[in-house]
């Protein structure tokens, strides 16, 4: 019963955030904590909505531990461990030998500046 409830807050929680945050000056965080609470209550209530909720979240715990035990029948962390130990291995090499970093940072900094100097310009015309 708790991990339904729990998955249906944190099912709430990201629909929530990721319907208001389409809504221009309203903060998606809002609109996240006030679906969570309300499915939370929504799934402790008993009837069908509560019953139907359950269920989701139910269905949503399963699915989560299937994925996690078939994660662990074909060794994907440890596969994935491989990977990413080789691939920083790789890049830090690539990087030790030709300076990689400091170009990428100074190809974003040239890119926040760009992006800053608009919104600068936009809050001008804003205030004009």
């Amino acid at each position: 019963m708790i991990n339904s409830i729990l998955s249906m807050v944190f099912f709430g929680m990201f629909l929530g955030y990721n319907i208001t945050n389409r809504i221009p000056l309203f903060p998606g965080w809002i609109g996240g904590l006030i679906s969570s609470v309300l499915l939370g209550y929504t799934t402790t209530t008993r009837n069908t909505k509560g019953d139907l909720l359950r269920y989701l979240g139910h269905s949503i715990n399963v699915l989560l531990s299937e994925l996690v035990a078939c994660a662990d029948d074909v060794y994907l962390r440890e596969k994935t461990g491989i990977l990413l130990n080789r691939t920083f291995f790789f890049i830090n090499k690539i990087d030790q030998r030709f300076g990689l970093l400091e170009k990428i940072r100074a190809i974003f900094n040239k890119i926040l500046d760009i992006i800053r100097g608009l919104e600068r310009d936009r809050a001008a015309a804003n205030k004009v």
